[in-house]
């Protein structure tokens, strides 16, 4: 049974009495890059079979590149940073919540994860200078996918009645939503730029041909 946890408000106040009750549970890396996480029901020579949220599961040994338990604060959160590579952001949410029931002085690392996220450190560098049109399209798309993400963490609600935290989150969703604005707004300037200038090289082209063709009517007259 996967872990769950009930987090009870007893004042106005930031003390929590939190009730953990879960049974021993692992955090699966996949030999492909994936991650899961479930109860091992069974244990064999050259397999695995685990209870999963929907299921049970059987793997193979080769598929699997490592165990870790589920109190790993280190597995924790790549389980947490997988899950928001996949945009499933309520499981994210609940494995950053039991991130900072294992150790709350993660909450920091766990805010500059979030607004710093991987797939934008590829669009820093090329936000100032594009070299062809193809990446103003890659820029409108990282673009869209910060928005994307930017969406999910407003609706980010933990289970821990820290407003202080809440805050933070939510300043970094707007931030990440403007950014991804920004970024699209810039891509598409390019892409309309290129095509004016594209519009304007066919336009003279034209010309030229209406001007050559008139000559040599001319001249054959």
């Amino acid at each position: 049974m996967i872990r769950r946890k009930c987090v009870m408000l007893l004042s106005v106040t930031i003390f929590l009495f939190v009730s953990v009750c879960f049974a021993h549970a692992e955090i699966i890396y996949l030999k492909g890059g994936g991650m899961m996480k479930g109860q091992i029901l069974e244990k064999k020579s050259d397999s695995l079979t685990l209870s999963v949220k929907y299921g049970a599961i059987s793997l193979t040994r080769k598929e699997v590149d490592k165990i870790s338990e589920d109190s790993d604060p280190d597995a924790i959160l790549d389980l947490a940073r997988y899950y928001v590579s996949k945009e499933e952001w309520e499981n994210a949410v609940e494995e950053f919540d039991n991130l900072l029931l294992i150790k709350p002085e993660m909450r920091d690392e766990v805010l500059n994860y979030l607004s710093d996220v991987n797939f934008t450190k590829s669009a820093k560098s090329r936000r100032d200078s594009f070299k062809n049109v193809t990446e103003a399209y890659q820029l409108i798309e990282e673009g869209k996918m910060l928005v994307n993400f930017g969406q999910k963490q407003l609706k980010y609600k933990s289970g821990f009645a820290d407003e202080e935290f809440q805050k933070k989150i939510h300043a970094i969703a707007k931030k990440n939503i403007s950014k991804g604005e920004a970024m699209i707004k810039k891509g598409q300037s390019v892409i309309d730029s290129y095509h004016r200038q594209r519009d304007e090289e066919i336009r003279k082209a034209r010309e030229k041909d209406e001007q050559e063709a008139k000559e040599k009517k001319g001249k054959n007259q």
